[in-house]
């Protein structure tokens, strides 16, 4: 709910007062969506990731919504009526000896702000050490032979997608795709004399339609909205069926051409996997093993509407939410408005105030 300081003693304070309210209409906001958009049995997979990622994007923008709300003062108006005062959102604290500042206002709102951009501050710093770590691999990979790269050309005119840089590294578990601009698919080095003439097509396959399907700016995209939620209860849970979609749905797309061979792949993968990275790309991972086989033997039946629909109905009352419930007002009490504002600066000119109106009232009986 939508939380405004109107105080001249908390004016400095109302930037945090919205930035803590839209840090909490959005932690909420991302266990509400995450639950309308959670994974169904009839839902296919490219559906599920399309409406994960949707509930993710929709809960970062939540994060406006106080904001939005104190910029529309029609809407503000409207809801008047619908106003509430509480006196116990702002705590006055003494600052010692009279001075420049005569009190110190903790809100909690404001507290939930400054906490969440320390949370936020270091999730963003071990986001930035791991695209770090990617570059340094990249800088290290070497380039494919040629007539490896003749194969990747082929198979990328043949799935539609711009033909990318092939790389093999031998610091890389497993094969993967990255590059917002540019796309690169980097290989273990070893993977060409490890796997058989039909897996590596597969492999190749895979990672061209990670392209094709933009995975690379969606899995960036995902990242940055994570950082917003570091410490979220719902969050790992939705990351990894957000992976665990993104990665089935490839799946669905490759494997119908040899499902056994495929199966044997990805179990190929996982055992050269190593666990509880926070990767930077999109990797040919083993992320739910077990569930990706099932889907391979048993393909659902895409179903979105319904699903899209729940989602679209939680997004829409949460917005309403915050743009049309009532206001909660943090201001001081007739007993702390003196202590709020500090001495009064014309309380030494009181005797010649009282003389002039004593003055004025002579006159005025003359």
């Amino acid at each position: 709910m939508p939380l405004f300081v109107r105080s001249p003693a908390f004016e400095d304070l109302q930037s945090r007062e919205l930035f803590g309210c839209g840090v909490l209409l959005a932690w909420l906001a991302l266990a509400v969506l995450f639950r309308a958009a959670r994974p169904q049995a009839e839902h296919g997979a490219a559906a599920t990731y399309r409406r994960l990622l949707a509930a993710l994007l929709l809960a970062s923008s939540c994060l406006a919504l106080p904001w939005l709300r104190d910029q529309l003062p029609g809407l503000a108006d409207a809801v008047a009526p619908l106003r509430l005062n509480v006196q116990v959102l702002a705590t006055a604290v003494p600052a010692g000896p009279p001075g420049p500042v005569q009190s110190l206002v903790i809100s909690p709102l404001a507290v939930v702000a400054l906490a969440w951009c320390a949370v936020c501050a270091a999730s963003a710093m071990r986001w930035s050490i791991a695209r770090l770590r990617l570059s340094r691999l990249l800088a290290r990979a070497v380039p494919a032979q040629p007539l490896t790269q003749l194969v990747v050309l082929q198979l990328a005119r043949a799935i539609g997608v711009r033909e990318p840089r092939l790389l093999l590294s031998a610091e890389a578990a497993s094969p993967f795709s990255c590059g917002l601009f540019a796309p690169v698919i980097v290989l273990p080095a070893t993977l060409v004399e490890t796997v058989s003439p039909e897996a590596f097509e597969l492999v190749l396959r895979h990672e061209l339609t990670h392209l094709r399907r933009h995975d690379p700016f969606t899995h960036a995209v995902a990242r940055a909205c994570a950082v917003l939620f570091a410490l979220h209860p719902s969050l790992p849970r939705l990351m990894r069926e957000l992976v665990i979609a993104r990665e089935a749905a490839v799946d669905a797309e490759i494997a119908p051409s040899n499902r056994a061979a495929y199966a044997s792949l990805l179990v190929q993968m996982a055992s050269q996997q190593r666990f509880g990275e926070a990767l930077a790309h999109v990797s040919m991972d083993d992320t739910a093993l077990a569930r990706r086989i099932a889907m391979l033997t048993h393909p659902s039946i895409e179903k979105p509407a319904r699903g899209t629909a729940t989602l679209g109905l939680a997004a829409a009352a949460i917005v309403a939410l915050g743009l049309l419930a009532p206001r909660v007002l943090a201001e001081p009490g007739p007993g702390r408005a003196q202590q709020l504002a500090g001495p009064d600066p014309m309380a030494e000119h009181e005797p010649e105030i009282d003389a002039c109106y004593a003055l004025a009232r002579e006159e005025d009986s003359d």
